[in-house]
């Protein structure tokens, strides 16, 4: 059986945050030179992932002496991450340029990735028509792309800052602007003054505020100093966590035990044949899920009670996909290149005489299923990379679906969650698989397990970082399950 963890996705999704894409107001007043000089600063954190430290962060906002010069950001990530033995590497840099002078917009950057020998590697510059030039790389090919003008400056990036300067309310909101490499635009998320809370750290009272910054499928908790100049802390979906220390501190890390192991999650009797099942209820213990109601997936009880989870496609609820939901999952990004003339390709390959949108989701699972060879070493940051070496784990299985299903127009996302991994380990692993649109509604498919009705063994945490992170605590935590009931094929 293919399986695999989730956790290098998450680290991916903290070196590129999303966004909410919204029309939103720039907060007042507008940025002055006198602003920045507080915030011209380098600061170090820890990075930490279920209480284990697995890496260490670098955020700077400095003056460049380029010609012309300006003012400099740069996010930094080195994270180390063991999982079904292989041990993940990977390295996250984004840098952002903004004009020396008001209203310091906006004149480039570069976002970079790296794990091993694969790289990705996205750059921003200003053409000379006008607008920008954006170029990807990765696996091996380069494309270019032209973006319109980008509303974004260093302003948005003190929004904070600048906000506390007004002394807002708990519960006061306020929009901030930031922009993504992933999606080549700019734009808002939410951010909400939750409390302003005072601790005693070596017998000094320390103020600080708790500010939620919700973005598209994520969400994170900032801690800022009084001023709003230094974040002390960053949680991102209540799975990772970068602590502010010294320098020395945050680069001295004690690697942490096997994820995959960590997460697994033990059930008391052993379920033969996965494929064999038609319906299975469990009973949750040892932590609470968040789970929500899918196509094939049910969930009974609250805090006061046990969880009882019915999968199978008797106790599915109807999942309808929204006008944005469709929009949102067949167009083209960076993550997911649907024009490339190599995925063209490769779709028309996959899909042959396919006239129907149901034959199209069959044909992509069983083209997928044959495609990548099942690789746990091997960990690629982009589509082309997974078209080039053929190899992959779950996540690779479903990125490349994803592509393939939108190039072909049909609505398609990844779900992650978990999957028994069979009687040997009498337990249920971390995976990843698909839903797509038919007639629609979203429904599942797994092309690492080369199923177009998956089992009902799969219990899905959702197809958002915010929803997929709590329960990939609760595995984290000691979950286990006791089995209610379960049904097979006669």
């Amino acid at each position: 059986m293919k399986r695999s963890s989730r956790i290098w996705i998450t680290l991916v999704l903290l070196c590129a945050p999303a966004h909410v894409w919204a029309d939103s107001k720039r907060p007042k007043p507008p940025l002055t030179d006198k602003d920045i000089a507080p915030l011209l600063r380098t600061d170090y954190y820890g990075a930490y992932m279920a209480g284990n430290k697995i890496g260490w962060a670098r955020t700077s906002l400095s003056r460049l002496d380029t010609l012309p010069p300006g003012y400099g950001t740069q996010f930094e990530m080195v994270t180390r991450v063991t999982s079904l033995g292989a041990t993940n590497d990977l390295y996250c840099l984004q840098a952002e340029e903004f004009e020396l002078t008001a209203p310091y917009a906006f004149r480039g950057g570069s976002s970079r990735q790296v794990d091993g020998k694969f790289h990705r590697e996205i750059t921003v510059t200003p053409a000379i028509t006008g607008g920008f030039d954006a170029i990807i790389r990765s696996g091996g090919e380069t494309a270019r792309k032209h973006l319109a003008s980008i509303d974004y400056t260093l302003g948005d990036r003190a929004t904070i800052a600048m906000w506390m300067r007004l002394k807002p309310k708990e519960g006061d909101t306020i929009p901030q602007w930031g922009f993504s490499f992933d999606e080549l635009r700019a734009g808002a998320s939410m951010c909400k003054l939750k409390a302003t809370r005072t601790a005693v750290t070596n017998g000094v009272p320390v103020t600080y505020h708790e500010i939620t910054d919700s973005a598209k499928g994520s969400s994170s908790l900032m801690r800022y100093d009084v001023r709003g100049e230094q974040i002390l802390s960053m949680q991102f979906s209540g799975l990772i966590e970068l602590r502010v220390e010294p320098e020395s501190v945050a680069k001295s890390v004690n690697f942490s035990g096997d994820f995959f192991e960590l997460g697994k999650v033990k059930v008391d009797k052993r379920l033969g044949n996965r494929s064999r099942i038609t319906s299975l209820i469990l009973e949750t213990g040892g932590h609470d899920l968040n789970l929500k109601p899918g196509p094939f997936q049910a969930v009974t009880g609250n805090r006061s009670s046990a969880n009882m989870l019915k999968l199978g496609w008797d106790y599915g609820t109807i999942s309808k996909a929204t006008p944005a939901e469709i929009r949102r999952n067949t167009s083209e990004s960076p993550n997911y290149p649907t024009s490339h003339p190599k995925i063209q390709a490769l779709a028309a390959q996959a899909l042959g005489d396919a006239q129907t949108t149901k034959d199209k989701v069959k044909r992509l699972v069983h083209f997928v299923a044959r495609y990548i060879e099942p690789s746990y070493r091997t960990r690629p940051l982009a589509v082309l990379d997974i078209v080039q070496t053929r190899k992959g784990a779950c996540t690779e299985y479903a990125k490349l679906y994803t592509t393939l299903a939108r190039a072909a127009g049909v609505p398609a996302r990844e779900v992650s969650g978990l999957v028994y991994i069979g009687d040997d380990e009498r337990a249920f692993g971390f995976h990843a698989w698909n839903e797509v649109v038919l007639n629609g509604q979203w429904l599942p498919v797994d092309a690492a397990g080369d199923q177009t009705e998956p089992d009902p063994t799969h219990i899905s945490f959702g197809d958002t970082f915010d929803e997929q992170a709590p329960n990939m605590m609760a595995a984290f935590n000691k979950l286990t399950f006791r089995v209610v009931d379960v049904k097979y094929q006669k």
